[in-house]
């Protein structure tokens, strides 16, 4: 499973960071949000195996890759951070999932699987993925539904 720098191979799918939550490795933050447009669509500018560095606005950077991007579905991992915390973490599995809802909208549902590199640090990284992931879900989702929901106005 595991390739060079912990990157997981291309077609890694949902269920293999779910049985590594199970296992009691990776720690799961979930946000899930409804909009009013029923056209909206996942818009990312990568393709699939796409890598790019991410920068963070405290300096601090980590790379992402494309795993799958459709309309429907960004399967993305993140990995080599730079900041303390990030020391903590071997890579992040992220998922963002749009779906028809019965109100004839949109559902989003973003995972975001973080798995430590070491089983000791867990606890860091549960506090980590409580306080900092579940701040940077919110916003986000948030932001993202008040552009969508914007659009269908």
């Amino acid at each position: 499973m595991r390739q060079r720098h912990g990157l997981l191979p291309a077609d890694a799918g949902l269920h293999k960071a779910k049985r590594a939550q199970d296992r009691g490795g990776a720690v799961v933050a979930m946000k899930p949000a409804r909009f009013h447009r029923a056209a909206f669509r996942v818009g990312k500018p990568v393709g699939r195996d796409a890598v790019r560095r991410l920068e963070f606005s405290d300096g601090h950077y980590a790379m992402e890759r494309a795993i799958d991007v459709s309309p429907e579905r960004f399967t993305y991992q993140v990995w080599d951070f730079t900041s303390a915390t990030g020391k903590n973490v071997e890579y992040i599995y992220g998922v963002q999932e749009l779906s028809p809802n019965p109100d004839g909208g949109t559902d989003f549902l973003w995972t975001y699987n973080v798995r430590p590199n070491a089983g000791w640090k867990r606890p860091f990284v549960q506090r980590f993925v409580d306080s900092d992931v579940s701040v940077l879900l919110d916003t986000a989702t948030g932001k993202i539904e008040r552009e969508a929901n914007a659009i269908a106005d």
